[in-house]
């Protein structure tokens, strides 16, 4: 606005300058009389001196129509040279924006980056204060004898255990949890009673693996670093958002027609005990299906086995 303003000022002192000057040499030059013509000193080719009297009635009108037109197209030159640097000045504020959404992605990246790495060094000194602080869970990986999660570790391993599958239709009775058994047992000398055994486990079906029948189950304790509890979530064979996966297998129980036993989760990829082929018919275990009616269906399915999963956090 105000160099708009000072555009308009300057040209109107402009126009009284050219004007003012155009009088002042007409004047200095002519004579006017009354009557609007102007008597001008001449000298002829014997430097007589003559007197020419001009028509300026309309000298006034054609003075101000040249400098009328004079200043007219000077202001075409300066509103072209006003468009052209308007022109540079759109160019430069587009470039001025680009540079500024660029700059902008790249704060953003850089906030991204910086928190990333921000979270990802706290999440590490968590651990860290973790492990100083012993903080950790505990599990059986059954089938196996070793533990295959991410920061854990092999508090022992040994052979699955449990209550005789069948005695008589009159004695069904005795423990009904499974043991994990270490390899390295400390023995006692003294005789036991009678009445509670344990037996070792075997697989009674091909279902867990191509030749796992009769086969003897092998079981490992398995400590979890930075976790304070564990599970086994029954029919997933992965872990909720938040939790760490251990492993992950088929359940397993004894059957039905036998002495109880509870559910456990059998890794998908078992091992066997070291020499443990024989039929020995002690603790045995299914694989375990579902059964559609008060389970309802969907969204499970009649008759399939159940996946299982161990999970820490």
């Amino acid at each position: 606005m105000w160099f708009m303003q000072f555009k308009h000022e300057k040209l109107k002192m402009l126009k009284m300058l050219i004007y003012g000057f155009s009088l002042f040499v007409l004047s200095s030059t002519a004579t006017p009389n009354s009557s609007g013509n102007v008597e001008v000193r001449l000298l002829d080719n014997q430097n007589a001196p003559l007197v020419a009297t001009l028509d300026m009635s309309k000298a006034d009108e054609r003075v101000k129509q040249f400098v009328s037109d004079a200043i007219e197209a000077k202001m075409k030159t300066i509103e072209e040279t006003m468009r052209s640097k308007k022109f540079v000045i759109d160019t430069l504020d587009a470039k001025m924006k680009t540079l500024e959404g660029i700059m902008d992605s790249q704060i953003t990246n850089f906030e991204r980056n910086l928190t990333d790495q921000l979270t990802d060094y706290i999440n590490k000194m968590v651990v860290k204060v973790d492990q100083e602080n012993g903080m950790s869970s505990t599990y059986i990986r059954w089938g196996r004898s070793d533990c295959s999660g991410v920061n854990t570790e092999v508090v022992y391993s040994g052979y699955a255990a449990g209550e005789k599958h069948y005695w008589s239709s009159s004695f069904r009775g005795g423990a009904a949890n499974m043991l994990c058994l270490p390899n390295n047992p400390e023995l006692s000398d003294k005789s036991g009673s009678g009445n509670s055994f344990i037996f070792g486990t075997e697989f009674k079906t091909n279902h867990f693996a191509s030749d796992s029948n009769n086969k003897d189950v092998p079981c490992a304790l398995c400590k979890s670093s930075n976790t304070a509890s564990s599970v086994m979530i029954p029919g997933r064979k992965t872990c909720y958002s938040g939790w760490k996966e251990e492993f992950n297998g088929i359940l397993a129980s004894s059957a039905y027609s036998h002495t109880p036993s509870p559910y456990i989760c059998v890794d998908a990829n078992p091992t066997y005990v070291k020499g443990g082929k024989g039929n020995n018919v002690g603790h045995l275990l299914y694989d375990t299906a579902i059964k559609c009616g008060s389970l309802p269906c969907p969204p499970y399915k009649d008759n399939v086995q159940v996946y299982c999963v161990v999970c820490s956090k």
